[in-house]
């Protein structure tokens, strides 16, 4: 057996069982979301990032050069309650970035409140402490995704994903 290869030093290396997808909460500071979102924000994710790669051209060859970063949007899942209160304050929120009629920005970009939030995603230890926050700087929703209706549904409650860009995302606690 090859060394280092040992089951005891992988069941250590997973301290306490290993990261849990499930325990985790989201919320959006500075916008009337509210606590309601946090409660029904049903899935997310840790966001992602990429660095560009630049090619540069070099006696016959191509060299790659670190380019700049990039964040990719950011999607997540909500249960819908019966009186739709988070489905229409996103709802409320792309109204304030671009109303639907007169097709203007009632929001200003000013207020944070109106336009953009920070978004924190804070993964949690199987004792609820919390293990690893991040945070989504400026976000704003661009995609309000439709809601699945069909009579076949029993026994279903509806959700609805909402996509989210943003400028970066920093890690707060670790």
């Amino acid at each position: 057996m090859a060394a280092g290869f040992n089951i005891n030093r992988f069941r250590g290396a997973l301290q306490g069982g290993g990261a849990r997808p499930n325990l985790f909460q989201v919320s959006v500071a500075g916008n009337d979301m509210g606590e309601e979102f946090s409660y029904m924000c049903k899935g997310a994710s840790l966001p992602g990032t990429d660095i560009g790669s630049i090619d540069v051209p070099y006696f016959g060859r191509t060299i790659k050069v670190p380019g700049n970063r990039t964040y990719p949007e950011w999607t997540a899942t909500v249960i819908n309650d019966e009186d739709f209160i988070v489905h229409q304050r996103v709802i409320n929120w792309l109204e304030n970035i671009n109303s639907t009629q007169p097709n203007l920005q009632t929001g200003q970009l000013g207020q944070s409140s109106a336009l953009l939030s920070d978004i924190t995603i804070d993964q949690k230890r199987r004792d609820g402490t919390s293990v690893k926050e991040v945070s989504l700087k400026n976000a704003w929703p661009s995609s309000l995704a439709a809601i699945d209706l069909a009579w076949d549904s029993n026994d279903a409650i509806e959700e609805f994903t909402v996509t989210f860009q943003y400028d970066w995302w920093e890690v707060i606690s670790t």
